[in-house]
């Protein structure tokens, strides 16, 4: 009987004890269920929130930086693009402008030399109608430099001489300009005649000596 009771007794404190410690694991776990997985699972979709969030900010700074340089490209193409048109604008007219100075500066000197040939100055002249040529040249006046070419070779250069040509250094330079910018405009043989004349007319010039009672 009384070993009955010691196993009795064992039992209900087997069962005691088992119980109380279901009561403080069910507890536990209503505990980590009620409190700590809301706060895991909190922190869980706040942490994707944030990933996600930091990627759609990147996919969205990725875009945005392609759209700007996009248009900053297209932004410089046209800015270059409209450079280059007033570029060119620019250079037609500064052309335009020489040619009109040019031809402004060979129009007097054009002058200049008739008068120098009426006044029977034909050095003088043979320097302006050379002048004037070569800016009629740039101007592109050709009826205007063909005269002027006339006048060189068939009025100035047959009443010239050695010791004339020989006095300025500069009217020589002036004529080998001359001849190096019709050399160079001398596409087809253009002013073919014109520098085989002025050559001809200039050599006998050269080898001309002057009379002796000039």
């Amino acid at each position: 009987m009384q070993d009955t009771l010691k196993i009795l007794e064992s039992v209900n404190q087997f069962y005691s004890q088992s119980f109380n410690q279901l009561v403080v694991i069910t507890v536990a776990v209503l505990a980590f269920a009620g409190v700590v997985m809301p706060v895991l699972i909190s922190l869980y979709q706040k942490r994707l929130f944030r990933l996600e969030h930091e990627e759609i900010q990147s996919h969205l700074k990725g875009e945005l930086d392609s759209e700007l340089a996009k248009a900053v490209d297209a932004v410089r193409k046209e800015y270059e693009k409209k450079e280059a048109q007033y570029l060119l604008e620019i250079e037609s007219l500064d052309e335009k402008l020489e040619k009109e100075i040019a031809g402004s500066i060979g129009g007097n000197l054009h002058v200049q030399g008739n008068m120098n040939l009426k006044d029977g100055q034909y050095l003088g002249a043979f320097s302006s109608f050379t002048r004037a040529a070569i800016n009629h040249l740039k101007a592109d006046k050709e009826a205007n430099l063909r005269r002027a070419l006339r006048l060189v070779s068939n009025n100035c250069l047959p009443k010239l001489n050695k010791t004339r040509l020989e006095r300025d250094e500069g009217i020589i330079e002036s004529y080998e300009e001359l001849l190096e910018q019709l050399s160079e405009s001398n596409v087809n043989d253009r002013y073919k005649d014109e520098i085989r004349l002025l050559k001809i007319r200039f050599k006998q010039a050269t080898e001309r000596e002057p009379e002796k009672n000039a």
